[in-house]
């Protein structure tokens, strides 16, 4: 028959479990939230930029290879990659076909000289043939901000530091879980040891000496 403490022992053997377990969830859901805001984040900005790259491409190079506006986003795809064909390997940067950061932010900036072109102000993940299947329209997506590009350069200038956190994070997450599980061991073995020197105790006719159940941690 198991005595008051010893039940008491196997009470706070499971709550110690039931709190490290809640806390492994927390750690892992946050971790993954952190993973995934910054994914999508990082792959917004990019799609953004790379949209905004293509029509300075498009409009520098209008003088020479006149096009009409507005560009669908085929028609932007197909400038970018002509222009990688033309430039790349030369170096270059500042040309109609590599635009620099400067040109490419200041279309950035504003809708104002996309608006004279009849040009529609770009949305991120939008103009793919996958998503007139799915919706119905290739034209979704979200809308970039104005200024994205700059923000685009500084992840890029802190893009070693922002994955370092991530991998941190990820790291302590594992950690934490391994420090738990080890803690929830000893807990667990020191219970069973106050277990049974009660057992013996209540079976010499004495009373248990191990009452101090009150905290688990």
């Amino acid at each position: 028959m198991m005595s008051i403490t010893s039940l008491l022992a196997v009470g706070c053997s499971v709550e110690s479990q039931t709190k490290a377990k809640y806390f492994f969830h927390l750690c892992n859901v946050l971790t993954l939230f952190f993973v995934i805001v910054y994914a999508f984040f990082r792959s917004y900005i990019w799609s953004c930029y790379r949209r905004f790259s293509w029509l300075t491409m498009a409009i520098l190079n209008n003088q020479t290879i006149p096009r009409r506006f507005p560009l669908s986003f085929h028609e932007m795809e197909l400038v970018g990659e002509d222009c990688k064909v033309e430039t790349e390997g030369t170096g270059l940067q500042g040309v109609p076909c590599r635009p620099s950061l400067q040109q490419i932010n200041r279309l950035c900036q504003g809708s104002a000289y996309l608006d004279s072109l009849h040009q529609p102000w770009p949305n991120a993940f939008s103009g793919y043939d996958w998503e007139e299947q799915i919706f119905g329209s290739n034209n979704v997506g979200f809308r970039c901000v104005e200024g994205i590009c700059s923000v685009r350069q500084w992840v890029v200038e802190r893009e070693y530091t922002l994955l370092g956190i991530i991998l941190f994070a990820i790291v302590l997450n594992c950690c934490l879980r391994v420090t738990c599980e080890h803690r929830i061991r000893e807990l667990k073995a020191k219970k069973l040891q106050e277990r049974q020197r009660d057992s013996q105790e209540f079976r010499r006719g004495k009373r248990p000496t191990s009452l101090n159940y009150g905290h688990c941690f």
